[in-house]
């Protein structure tokens, strides 16, 4: 953690200096994934700037305009924000109160740690094994796993290959089953971007969920 200014990212041209003059703790982060709630949506997000009084995302999605926005971190802990600007891949938010900066990175110890975020989804997809296979839907995803709602009747510890529009074939176990639903960890952490892909909301441009 250094001791700068209040965030830089609630305006992408803050003069460096001025920041320093302010005084409010500040925290940049590289890889530190998160999600950003807009109503019913979730999106998956980084946090690349935190101070107690705003942060900086990067997105991989458009966001939707919407006046109540949270963001949600891996330790379950959730942060009502405003919007302030957006640029590129990235977005500024304020939060109407000051920040818990030890709740909002889960650092009681004072050491990042990273946690796998969940987002909901509504994903169709196909899994096989040997000569059978069978369409299934993604109720939600993170790297490491998700859940799948089947029909077919499968194993503990049962590797499946899956299958899902614009992404490469991918391996999985099943860790735990409650029929329909099936828990599933992936053999290989899934790319933030193949994540953000799938678990986009199916929105139209006037926000009415598409068919």
């Amino acid at each position: 953690m250094t001791a700068s200014g209040p965030l830089a990212a609630l305006k992408p041209d803050t003069d460096p200096a001025s920041l320093e003059r302010r005084g409010t703790p500040r925290v940049t982060l590289f890889i530190r994934t998160a999600k950003l709630i807009a109503g019913p949506d979730e999106f998956l997000c980084i946090i690349r700037d935190v101070s107690s009084d705003g942060i900086k995302l990067r997105l991989f999605n458009s966001v939707p305009v919407c006046d109540e926005m949270v963001l949600e971190v891996g330790s379950g802990e959730r942060f009502p924000l405003e919007p302030v600007w957006t640029e590129d891949d990235y977005a500024g938010f304020r939060f109407p109160n000051e920040a818990d900066l030890d709740r909002l990175l889960d650092m009681p110890d004072g050491k990042f740690r990273k946690r796998s975020v969940r987002l909901r989804a509504q994903v169709e997809a196909r899994i096989g094994w040997g000569a059978e296979s069978h369409d299934v839907v993604f109720e939600n995803l993170s790297q490491q796993g998700g859940c799948i709602r089947c029909e077919a009747s499968l194993a503990i510890d049962q590797l499946i290959r899956v299958d899902c529009p614009g992404l490469s074939s991918f391996y999985a176990k099943v860790r735990w089953r409650e029929q329909p639903k099936y828990g599933l960890v992936f053999e290989q952490t899934m790319p933030l971007d193949d994540l953000a892909k799938l678990a986009t909301p199916l929105t139209s441009d006037d926000g009415e969920e598409s068919s």
